[in-house]
């Protein structure tokens, strides 16, 4: 392995045009499509709570807020701010990339691989579009690792720090890496900074709301099965939303993935050489991501794993492409560079973003109503709820509140259930209902419920199945997502 450079290898040419490629695609492609992601608008409530006087909106400590903020500092628009912000994520992904290819080669060829993977994968453009803020822990993983394979102790702790900061899988993951590298590496961290770190980071899982915490444990429950992530993801979304290219890339990372499982764990009985492929280290985050037992369904945890597997499968090809032929990693860059001028392609608004101009709409009906405009609370689907926050004054959830509030004083957008079926189980006075769209029915929460408790007693099976269809929440928000904010009266 030839001698690692300090910050970035002399030919920082191929690292400037991806990078440059990567955030102007991505933001451009977002620009024209309106593709903003499901929890685009949650963002966008998130930042302008940030800069208007007061409160945020729902208190959160991660680093993506910091970062949206800048872009938003620089951009006076914030639908256009946002979208930039994100595509800019992206790039900061393949620095990540790039610094940690750094520790096993210089050469131009592996470079240019590295960088036609970063520019061919769809999975990239989704994640930087659906989860930025996953997007943003994974590209600072990235960097962890390289700190810790530099043995750069003091890079590592902060980067570490910063992992906790940008999102709950990073923070778990990192804190594996940092504990596998100190343990099995003959490393030795003084106490000072060990018990610093370590302190910083509890003190900040328990204060700050939305770092990681051990309440987080409780998104695992219901998210086991034995699914097979690949078919899960395939035939998870309707066969026209997942194109050919994103199911190649798919298969051929998952089975790659496999293979390089098969090679590290005889590396590791026997003596293992750190140029010779990624770090085992790094291939056991790859293998609890991929394990055959979460629930791979679209928005489930094991479905994020999958695809966060998928990104950080990226540059361990580019790893283990290093002791390979040279002419056979030039042939797969040539063809990757020319698959990725239609790979960007597989993403259709349609499919996996929500109808926001429809929201939209929507929200300004809401308000316009002469007793839902002055509720206390609207409880709406993921989505809706986040474009009336940021639409309107109302303030709008899609939970249950977990908090004690008069029914009277809130209202409800319901989707599927009709008219008729209202009118069926509710008595004439608390037929106060308003239809805001065809599958949109604005109804007061008394009212809801006594609807609810008369079709359950009734055993309807057909509407309640148009309830448990539509997009009504039902759940009270669980804990993990209340910890250190303000309560309500």
């Amino acid at each position: 392995m030839s001698e690692a450079a300090d910050i970035f290898p002399k030919r920082y040419w191929i690292i400037l045009i991806c990078f440059l490629l990567l955030i102007t695609r991505q933001g451009l492609f977002m620009m024209h499509s309106g593709a903003l992601g499901w929890d685009g608008y949650y963002y966008l409530m998130q930042v302008k709570s940030i800069l208007d006087p007061g409160p945020m909106q729902a208190p959160d400590y991660s680093m993506i807020y910091a970062w949206l903020l800048a872009f938003r500092m620089l951009i006076p628009d914030d639908v256009t701010a946002y979208q930039w912000g994100v595509a800019g994520l992206s790039g900061l992904f393949a620095l990540g990339a790039f610094r940690l290819l750094s520790f096993y080669t210089h050469k131009v060829s592996d470079w240019l691989l590295l960088a036609s993977l970063l520019l061919f994968s769809p999975t990239l453009l989704f994640l930087t579009v659906q989860f930025p803020k996953n997007l943003l822990g994974l590209a600072l993983l990235l960097f962890l690792q390289d700190g810790l394979m530099r043995r750069n102790w003091i890079t590592a702790v902060l980067l570490l720090i910063a992992c906790f900061f940008a999102h709950r899988l990073s923070a778990g993951l990192g804190l594996f890496l940092f504990i596998a590298h100190l343990l099995f590496r003959g490393m030795r961290l003084p106490k000072w900074m060990l018990i610093g770190t370590l302190g910083l980071i509890v003190a900040g899982s328990f204060l700050l709301p939305g770092i990681f915490h051990f309440s987080d444990l409780e998104r695992f429950q219901g998210s086991l099965a034995w699914d097979f992530q690949p078919l899960e993801m395939i035939y998870g979304w309707e066969s026209e939303a997942l194109s050919y290219w994103w199911g190649a890339e798919v298969w051929i990372l998952y089975i790659t993935g496999l293979c390089l499982f098969a090679f590290t764990v005889p590396r590791m009985i026997y003596k293992w050489n750190p140029g010779e492929g990624p770090d085992w280290r790094y291939v056991f985050v790859l293998f609890f991501l991929v394990i055959p037992i979460w629930e791979v369904q679209p928005g489930s945890m094991g479905y994020r794993f999958f695809l966060s597997f998928l990104l950080l499968m990226v540059p361990a090809v580019s790893m283990v492409m290093v002791r390979f032929p040279g002419w056979l990693t030039v042939s797969l860059t040539v063809l990757l560079l020319g698959a990725s001028t239609m790979s960007w392609q597989f993403y259709r608004v349609k499919q996996y973003d929500p109808p926001y101009e429809t929201f939209k709409r929507l929200s300004q009906k809401i308000e316009a109503h002469p007793e839902a405009g002055k509720a206390s609370l609207i409880i709406a689907h993921k989505g809706l709820a986040e474009v009336i926050i940021y639409q309107t004054d109302l303030d709008a959830l899609n939970w249950v509140p977990e908090y004690k509030i008069a029914p009277q004083k809130v209202w409800r957008v319901v989707t599927e259930v009709q008219p008729m079926d209202f009118n069926e189980y509710l008595s004439p006075d608390e037929r106060q209902y308003t239809k805001l769209s065809p599958n949109h029915t604005l109804i007061r929460e008394d009212h809801w419920n006594a609807f609810l408790s008369a079709a359950r007693e009734a055993n309807d099976k057909k509407v309640l199945a148009k309830v448990k269809r539509g997009l009504n929440p039902d759940k009270v928000r669980p804990a993990f997502l209340v910890k250190g904010r303000p309560e309500h009266e």
